[in-house]
């Protein structure tokens, strides 16, 4: 899937990653190991369609191969997020 492909370029380059999500498709980036970190909501009247649209902001934290940690002495607690790579989260350097 082509969100497996940014994430991973995300995940070389220790960088966060970001993405607007439609109501569709939120399921697929929780599953993907995004989190909701904000919600967006329209008003469509004004544009000739009653309802609402909602947006939700939501961002993956970089994360760091357990194959690129073999040396590190944390445990190794890697989770299957998108496809079949082992992967845990990367911790903030100050």
């Amino acid at each position: 899937m082509l969100i497996d492909w940014g994430t991973a370029k995300a995940d070389a380059a220790k960088l966060d990653s970001f993405v607007n999500a439609s109501m569709q498709g939120k399921a697929l980036y929780m599953k993907c190991g995004f989190e909701t970190v904000g919600v967006t909501t329209l008003d469509l009247k004004p544009f000739g369609v009653n309802g609402i649209s909602k947006s939700y902001a939501m961002v993956r934290p970089a994360r760091v191969s357990v194959e690129d940690e073999r040396s590190s002495t944390e445990s190794e607690e890697g989770a299957k997020l998108c496809g079949e790579k082992q992967d845990r989260p990367n911790e903030r350097l100050p």
